[in-house]
């Protein structure tokens, strides 16, 4: 024989305490109304059984920005960090870090880390493109100063040209090919750096007219 009984949000059993259990029961019940008799029967105890259901697999293309691609079987459950992380063990994000690695999917970023595939419309078949963005900052420009008809600030890359500096500098006073770029009263040489050329912030360069410059 098995009771079942519920108190709130419990759910309690008894089984084979009493002859006849029923009357009992029904007795007792009357006067506690805080229970509620569910089923009575003389039958051997049965209790329900709990099956742990296996969450479906599903596989996905990872493609990287140069083209390649790799298939990993993720669960459905799993989050964007997840993901990521998964992602780093794979061949395609062996040499990435997470923080670099950026997620697409049907054209939209996967930004919220904590949400799941499954909420993201991931599913098997799906694409997922991975961005690796590099946190290298671009060098700063250096501030040089242009003597020309005034003088200038003049904001630029010490690793340019001289060449490409002289066409900036030009531009930026209103002058001619007829003026070359000098330093310390030198012509500089247009096939180095400036950087080689010994040029450093806050130095302080020159547009001279080419017949008066001197090399």
């Amino acid at each position: 024989m098995t009771v079942c009984v519920v108190n709130g949000p419990t759910i309690a059993y008894y089984t084979g305490h009493a002859p006849e259990p029923s009357q009992q029961l029904a007795q007792y019940l009357s006067h506690t109304p805080s229970y509620y008799h569910l089923d009575v029967k003389t039958t051997s105890a049965s209790f329900p059984v709990t099956k742990t259901v296996e969450e479906p697999l599903i596989r996905v293309t990872i493609a990287s920005m140069a083209g390649a691609e790799e298939v990993v079987t993720l669960k459905p459950s799993m989050s964007v960090q997840d993901l990521k992380e998964r992602i780093t063990q794979s061949r395609l994000g062996a040499n990435v870090q997470v923080s670099d690695m950026r997620l697409h999917h049907l054209g939209l970023q996967l930004q919220d880390l904590k949400q799941t595939l499954r909420s993201c419309g991931v599913q098997t078949g799906s694409t997922v493109q991975m961005v690796v963005v590099s946190k290298e900052k671009a060098p700063r420009k250096a501030r040089l100063f242009l003597r020309g008809t005034e003088m200038k600030a003049f904001d630029v890359h010490l690793t340019i040209s001289v060449r490409e500096a002289a066409q900036e500098a030009r531009a930026l006073c209103g002058m001619d090919e007829s003026y070359v770029l000098t330093f310390r009263g030198h012509v500089l040489d247009e096939s180095m750096s400036l950087k080689e050329a010994g040029v450093e912030m806050g130095n302080v360069m020159k547009l001279t007219p080419r017949e008066d410059a001197h090399c």
